[in-house]
C-alpha cells in the first residue's frame, strides 16, 4: 500500500513541500499532546505526579460516558450544544485525556501510532480473525 502524501505550500514563497501522511500524523499528535498537556498542567492536574492506574481509569470513565450516551439515544451534548452529540463529546474527552497523559508521562504517542499503523497495514484481513 502506497502511503498517501500531503502537499503543503510555503507561506513565504508558495513552493510546495510533500510530506508522507504518517509523518504529518505523528507531528500533529505531538503538537496536540503538548497543547492538551499544557492546558491540563495549567489547570492543576499535574501539580503532583499522576499514577498509571488513575490515568487508565480516567480513560475508561470517558469510554463509559460515551457508552451511556449511546444507550440513551446519543442526545446533543449538554456542554457543547447541538453541534455535537454526547458520544462525540465523550470521545473528544478521551482523546484529550490520552494526549495529555502521554505527554505527561513522556510517551511517544505520535510515533507509536504511526508504527502501529504501518504494522497493521501488513496484517491479514481482520488480522486473521473471524471478527
Amino acid at each position: 500500500m502506497k502511503e498517501p502524501t500531503i502537499k503543503v505550500p510555503c507561506e513565504h514563497c508558495g513552493k510546495e513541500s510533500t510530506f508522507g501522511w504518517t509523518e504529518v500524523l505523528a507531528d500533529v499528535l505531538r503538537a496536540a499532546a503538548c497543547a492538551c498537556h499544557g492546558m491540563a498542567a495549567d489547570k492543576g492536574f499535574w501539580d503532583e505526579d499522576r499514577n498509571f492506574g488513575e490515568l487508565m481509569a480516567l480513560f475508561h470513565s470517558e469510554i463509559s460516558e460515551a457508552l451511556e450516551g449511546q444507550r440513551h439515544g446519543n442526545p446533543d451534548s449538554e456542554k457543547l450544544g447541538a453541534e455535537f452529540t454526547q458520544v462525540e463529546e465523550e470521545i473528544a474527552d478521551l482523546v484529550i485525556r490520552v494526549l495529555d497523559a502521554t505527554k505527561g508521562l513522556g510517551w511517544r504517542l505520535g510515533d507509536a501510532v504511526v508504527a502501529k499503523f504501518q504494522y497493521n497495514a501488513g496484517r491479514a484481513r481482520k488480522h486473521g480473525k473471524e471478527f
